[in-house]
This record gives structure tokens, sequence and C-alpha cells, in this order.
């Protein structure tokens, strides 16, 4: 659903690190939060993203989505 580095399908979600990453703009907590429920943080009426409940992403999961997350923050796209 997203791209990284500009690298990938960017057709329905944005890319997470450029220009920048969501760590950057949500504290840690929020961004928790929000991908565990995205409608929580901000109502878009056309949202195709869903709550990544524990059912589909366990606290381990989100645990290595934000290490990685943070991980490609130092590896953001220069141009």
């Amino acid at each position: 659903c997203h791209s990284l580095n500009l690298v990938g399908n960017q057709e329905i979600g944005p890319d997470l690190n450029f220009p920048m990453n969501p760590t950057e703009y949500f504290s840690e907590p929020l961004l928790r939060q929000y991908i565990r429920n995205p409608q929580s943080l901000r109502r878009m009426k056309n949202d195709k993203m869903f709550a990544f409940t524990e059912q589909y992403l366990s606290d381990k999961e989100l645990e290595d989505l934000i290490a990685f997350l943070k991980l490609m923050k130092r590896h953001k796209l220069k141009i």
C-alpha cells in the first residue's frame, strides 16, 4: 500500500520515508495508536488504511515495524 524512499506501490498510501518518516511527525504512542486504529486520530472520508488490531499485527510485530521505521529514517532518500 505504501512506498519507501519512492520504491514500491504508492497508489494507495503515502511514502513512509520521503519527504518525512512517520516517526518524525508522530510521537511513538500516537504512531502506535494510528497504526492500530487510523480513524482514532484523524477522520478521513476515503481513508483506505484499516485498523491493524492484534488479530492482524501482534504487539511484537508492531514494535518491530516501529523499529524498522526508525531505522529507515536514518536511510532517507536524498534528492
